[in-house]
């Protein structure tokens, strides 16, 4: 695996097409039926148009977003550029430091239960973690991908 020196600036850019980008798609996951099949139900309401429904999904969306850029994206960025020579060397080492990080976030905020119980499916157990396993490891794609797409040389792209 070539190693390129990463910029701040760089990692950075990747956090916020992280939260702007890749979280509203993952946001879109659980509606997406609605979406295609247009019937827009959520709960006990039904709405009449897109418009009302992506405004409901999406009031308190913005909100979740700089919370989750300052409170995962821009720690992790700092981590991932001051120990990028010594730590991450490997994408699984990458994946497995960036679910600890997202572990971390989780049980200092407070929300330790959800390892155990999952809220969303109720019945199901330990769902919340492997949800979390499969979001580090999309996440670090992700932004391995982006920084790929915006290290690479200049030259190339003229």
């Amino acid at each position: 695996m070539t190693f390129r020196k990463l910029t701040f600036r760089n990692l950075t850019i990747v956090s916020l097409l992280t939260t702007y980008l890749f979280l509203p798609l993952l946001y879109f996951v659980p509606h997406f039926k609605q979406l295609v099949t247009g019937v827009y139900r959520q709960y006990d309401m039904i709405f009449d148009s897109l418009a009302e429904y992506l405004h409901y999904i999406f009031q308190s969306f913005w909100f979740v977003n700089i919370f989750f850029l300052l409170l995962n994206q821009l720690p992790y960025a700092i981590f991932r550029f001051y120990f990028q020579e010594k730590l991450i060397n490997t994408r699984l080492k990458e994946i497995l430091y960036y679910f600890g990080f997202n572990c971390a976030t989780v049980v200092i905020s407070g929300w330790v239960g959800f390892f155990f119980i999952n809220p969303w499916l109720p019945g199901y157990k330990y769902t919340f973690a492997l949800t979390l396993v499969v979001f580090s490891t999309a996440a670090v794609l992700f932004q391995n991908l982006v920084l790929k797409l915006i290290t690479r040389d200049r030259l190339a792209l003229a």
